[in-house]
């Protein structure tokens, strides 16, 4: 399609219905484009330039697209929720017959609520912004938990076996570590907007790096511990970090040349002559400017498949294919020649 259109009153009652555009793509137009058709809507009409007659366009139902769209969702799941029983309050909304169904083809017992929308009940004492009925219902059924979108199901909030609310962030936080155990959670990073709460980050922190600083760092990092020469030298394989502070760009190069392993180093800076000294001087195998190090693989690089990575400066340093991994061999053949 070109794009997609919704009538939606969001979290708000039926009287705020709105219209909301979709790109093509899927995702909300952007503000400019919708600051556009705005100006255009507002804009006076010429009838006499309208559509008429055949060239009008058509209304095509499609019944079966919400069954579509429950399938596509359970196929992109990786989990079961079998044994589960879950009460799903739908805000009598979009969601009203695809949230149950999609939890219940993924094994869940539901028990849904205000899920018979009659175009004037949507958010009406119930969904996300109204969570005292799914309150009372998890506890009266002995839920393992209640869920709650509001009207046009963009939003989600969540209640525990006991009624107790959980809010955004600790949805996130709870998602976060479930994912960081799995070992499923790129780089261990959470990214969120403004609005979440400082306690979110804090959260996180007490569930993930565990970072030694030298004194001069301690001051600004009062949470981590003092850190040994040793713990520069030591590559944890963890989610350890050790942090240094430096007066210089030429004590940093001196520092990691001292302590690193020779795989990758990367310096973050707007100074392209600090940049230029740190890539000349820095032994590594690879060496960044501002670009994330995860990019050492031969894959990456261009030389085919990941073989390894070298270290060693003899025959190859530095990310490796299957021709770095290789040496050559020269056979030489003569009719007893000898060099003059």
């Amino acid at each position: 399609a070109n794009a997609g259109v919704v009538i939606s009153a969001s979290h708000n009652p039926f009287e705020d219905n709105g219209i909301k555009f979709f790109a093509r793509t899927g995702y909300k137009l952007p503000d400019a484009v919708e600051d556009e058709i705005e100006a255009i809507v507002n804009q006076p009409v010429d009838y006499s330039q309208t559509v008429t007659g055949s060239n009008l366009g058509r209304v095509i139902q499609e019944p079966d697209m919400g069954m579509v769209y429950v399938k596509h969702i359970v196929d992109s799941a990786d989990v079961k929720l079998n044994g589960l029983k879950v009460v799903m309050d739908c805000a009598n909304g979009a969601n009203s017959e695809i949230a149950p169904a999609i939890l219940r083809t993924l094994g869940a017992h539901v028990i849904p609520i205000f899920h018979e929308p009659n175009g004037i009940n949507i958010n009406n004492g119930c969904g996300s912004t109204h969570l005292e009925a799914l309150q009372a219902k998890v506890k009266e059924v002995g839920a393992d938990c209640g869920l709650a979108n509001d009207g046009d199901a963009d939003r989600l909030l969540a209640v525990d076996e006991n009624g107790e609310v959980l809010d955004g962030d600790q949805i996130m936080l709870i998602c976060a570590l479930d994912l960081m155990k799995a070992g499923k959670l790129k780089d261990n990073v959470l990214v969120t907007t403004v609005m979440s709460n400082v306690g979110l980050a804090k959260a996180m922190k007490e569930h993930s790096v565990e970072l030694h600083a030298d004194e001069e760092s301690i001051p600004f990092l009062p949470d981590a511990i003092p850190a040994t020469q040793e713990d520069y030298e030591t590559e944890y394989l963890d989610l350890k970090m050790s942090v240094k502070t430096v007066g210089s760009v030429e004590e940093a190069i001196d520092h990691i040349n001292r302590v690193h392993t020779g795989h990758s180093d990367c310096i973050l800076t707007t100074d392209p002559a600090a940049a230029e000294k740190f890539l000349e001087r820095v032994d590594s195998a690879c060496v960044y400017v501002n670009a994330s190090t995860r990019f050492t693989d031969g894959f990456e690089f261009g030389f085919g498949a990941e073989i390894g990575i070298s270290t060693q400066k003899l025959h190859a340093r530095g990310p490796m294919g299957l021709t770095e991994l290789t040496s050559y061999k020269y056979r030489v053949t003569g009719d007893y020649a000898v060099r003059g």
